[in-house]
C-alpha cells in the first residue's frame, strides 16, 4: 500500500531520472500511452519513455525495492533489448541516479580484470589486511552480480546492492548459503566504508572470496 510519502518519493525519482535523460540529449515522455511505444509490449506502460538518436530507454520506477517480482519485467527487458539501441531500466525510489550505477555493460570490469582483482584480494588476506580486503572484495562481488544480471537480461543492474542481491536470490542465481554470507558481510562492509569499526573474520572473508571465484568461473563462460 502506498503512503503519501512513498508516492512523493516515487514521483521524485521519476522526475530525477527524466531530468538526467534530458541532460543527456534524450526526448523524454512521462507515463506514455501504449500507442507511443516503439514496439509491442502488450498493455505495459512504463514510467518514462526516452528517445535518443540511435534507440532509447524505457524506465520502470518502483516505490519499494523489496516488494515486487521481476518476472514480468524480465520478459519486458528481453523484448526491449532485442531491439537495437534500446535499453530497459528498473529503478527504485531508494536508488541514486549517478555515475556509481553502471550505464552500460562496458562500465563494469571484464571477467579477466575481475579475476586479477581476486588475486589481489588473496594477497591482502595473506597479509591479514582485513579492512582493505573487505572493501575491495565487496566491489568485486557487486561487479560480478551486476554482470550476471545483465547477461540474464534481468533489469537489476542499476538497483542498489541489497535489492540486487534479493532478486538474484529469488531468481535462484544465489544459493541460500551464499545469500546468508552476503547478508552477514554487507553491514560490516558498510561500517568500514563509513569509517566505523567492524567485526571482521578472516574465515568469513575467505568464504566470500571463494564464492566470488566460483561465480566468476561459472558465469564467465
Amino acid at each position: 500500500m502506498f503512503t503519501s510519502q512513498s508516492v512523493v518519493r516515487h514521483q521524485q525519482k521519476i522526475d530525477e531520472i527524466a531530468q538526467k535523460l534530458q541532460e543527456q540529449g534524450y526526448e523524454v515522455i512521462l507515463e506514455p500511452e501504449v500507442s507511443l511505444l516503439p514496439f509491442d509490449l502488450g498493455s505495459y506502460r512504463p514510467d518514462i519513455l526516452a528517445f535518443g538518436q540511435q534507440g532509447g530507454v524505457i524506465v520502470e520506477v518502483k516505490g519499494e525495492a523489496q516488494n515486487f517480482s521481476v518476472d514480468r519485467l524480465h520478459e519486458i527487458a528481453k523484448i526491449v533489448s532485442s531491439h537495437a539501441g534500446w535499453q530497459f531500466w528498473l529503478a527504485t525510489a531508494q536508488d541514486l541516479t549517478d555515475s556509481s550505477r553502471p550505464q552500460t555493460p562496458t562500465d563494469l570490469p571484464t571477467w579477466e580484470d575481475l579475476n586479477r582483482q581476486l588475486l589481489t584480494v588473496t594477497d591482502l588476506l595473506e597479509q591479514d589486511l582485513l579492512e582493505p580486503s573487505l572493501l575491495y572484495l565487496w566491489s568485486i562481488v557487486e561487479a560480478i552480480l551486476r554482470k550476471r544480471a545483465i547477461f540474464l537480461k534481468l533489469p537489476l543492474a542499476k538497483l542498489g546492492t541489497r535489492p540486487l542481491i534479493n532478486h538474484l536470490y529469488s531468481q535462484g542465481e544465489i544459493s541460500l548459503e551464499e545469500f546468508d554470507i552476503l547478508q552477514l558481510v554487507q553491514p560490516q562492509r558498510n561500517r568500514v566504508a563509513h569509517g566505523l569499526t567492524a567485526t571482521l573474520q578472516q574465515d568469513t572473508l575467505r568464504t566470500l572470496l571463494m564464492m566470488a571465484g566460483t561465480w566468476l568461473s561459472h558465469w564467465r563462460s
